[in-house]
């Protein structure tokens, strides 16, 4: 293992990097300057999740047994937290590097408050566990400075600095890694599926997932039924002359209605998350049959398979349509009363889990 042949993996959920203006691409791209300027030589970073160079290199790296300097680099949020894919890819790489000694190659980085990294005592997730047992590196605060700060600057050399000490440690004192047989044994036993395999399994899920979108636009179209008349009877009730009491009581009604279609819509997105993550592989794998001509498929099966995922990602969008205006007016919302906080809270988690699986959907599309 040595800085000459490194490389990273940049795990985040493209909707954290959108709100924050594409700092979290920015951060990285910084990073591996700064390591290039450290060392003479290049970090490939890895930052498109869904590209098709991220599933070679994730699966070769992997399946080598981290036989090269290959940093995991996730950026954790509360949105992270709740990525089903994100979790996975997190998971199978801290247990690999565990497992073989290099555990200080998963490097997270804390990058926005978190509740329950302060508070353990109220915390049974895997992840943030994991996190907590882990040297992090705290962003929590560096992420509000300006970029061109010398204050962040400093940060990003002390992050880049941090890369090339645990990449010269482990050249120095490299671990004892399997024998070339043991690798060759462990990766048969544990070899990826093949495109058939996947096609499986992804027909398994294409029906429960078209009969999830389909309790999604019901769910959705529940809640307008539900929020569409709050402001009438509010009003009604000024009218009245009943005050703030009188809006108290009628916000109270309005919760106790929104919480079951919140809890409804909570299990709608989980689910949705599971199958898109179930039907992912399969999309990347069909792009790489057109891309390498393997010829495990036919042309036919695979366009027939391309255009069924077309037409169910068209049907999606209904009702993913507006999420972004969506989730601001409900965390505008979430400060009108306690009781109404709750049910709003579950929603806009649900309808965050909802984006990023959207998100992802997105780049079949584009692929």
């Amino acid at each position: 293992m040595n800085s000459t042949n490194a490389a990273g993996f940049w795990s985040y959920t493209h909707r954290d990097d959108l709100a924050e203006g594409g700092r979290l691409l920015r951060l990285a791209e910084s990073v591996r300057e700064e390591y290039a300027l450290l060392t003479g030589n290049d970090l490939e970073i890895f930052v498109d999740r869904e590209g098709i160079a991220w599933g070679e290199e994730w699966r070769q790296r992997i399946d080598q047994a981290l036989q090269s300097t290959t940093f995991f680099i996730p950026i954790v949020t509360a949105r992270y937290l709740q990525s089903v894919e994100c979790r996975r890819e997190l998971l199978r790489f801290a247990g690999k590097a565990e497992s073989l000694g290099v555990k200080e190659l998963f490097l997270p980085i804390v990058y926005a408050p978190i509740r329950q990294l302060d508070q353990p005592e109220d915390n049974d997730d895997e992840i943030v566990a994991l996190v907590r047992r882990t040297h992090y590196q705290d962003w929590r605060e560096l992420r509000l400075l300006d970029e061109n700060s010398a204050a962040y600057r400093a940060a990003v050399h002390a992050l880049a600095g941090r890369l090339v000490k645990i990449a010269d440690n482990l050249q120095e004192n490299p671990p004892d890694l399997p024998t070339p047989e043991a690798l060759a044994e462990d990766a048969w036993a544990a070899q990826d599926p093949g495109i058939v395999d996947i096609m499986v399994e992804a027909e398994k899920a294409l029906p429960a997932w078209a009969k999830t979108i389909d309790d999604l636009l019901a769910c959705m179209n529940q809640l307008v039924d539900v929020v569409a008349p709050m402001a009438a009877r509010l009003q009604e009730s000024d009218r009245a002359g009943k005050g703030f009491a009188g809006r108290l009581a009628l916000l109270r009604k309005f919760a106790g209605e929104m919480d079951p279609i919140a809890e409804r819509l909570m299990t709608i997105s989980n689910g949705y998350a599971e199958q898109v993550v179930t039907i992912n592989p399969a999309i990347l794998a069909a792009i790489r049959e057109y891309e390498q001509d393997s010829g495990t498929s036919t042309p036919e099966e695979r366009a027939s398979f391309v255009k069924v995922m077309r037409e169910l990602a068209d049907n999606m969008q209904p009702a993913v349509a507006g999420l972004d205006e969506l989730l601001r007016n409900l965390d505008g919302a979430k400060g009108i009363s306690r009781d109404l906080a709750r049910p709003l809270g579950k929603m806009s988690k649900a309808l965050s889990s909802l984006q990023d699986s959207n998100g992802l959907i997105t780049q079949w599309i584009i692929q």
